[in-house]
C-alpha cells in the first residue's frame, strides 16, 4: 500500500503523536485518566498534568 509518508517518517510522526497524547507537555510525566488542556495564551503544545496546570495558572494569577 502506498501512503503519503514513507515508513520512517510515518513512524516518527506516530511516536511524536503518542508522546504528545500520553505525556505532560511540560514535565513529561505519564498522564492518567484526568488530563488538563492548556489555555490558548499559554502557547503550550499537548496536554498537562495537574501539577503543571496548577503551576501555569498560578503564574498567570501573579501577573
Amino acid at each position: 500500500m502506498v501512503g503519503l509518508l514513507c515508513k520512517k517518517c510515518f513512524d516518527e510522526k506516530e511516536l511524536d503523536f503518542n508522546k504528545e497524547k500520553n505525556f505532560c507537555g511540560i514535565c513529561g510525566t505519564k498522564l492518567g485518566f484526568i488530563r488538563y488542556n492548556p489555555k490558548n495564551n499559554w502557547k503550550i503544545k499537548g496536554q498537562l498534568c495537574k501539577n503543571c496546570w496548577d503551576a501555569q495558572k498560578a503564574q498567570l494569577d501573579r501577573k
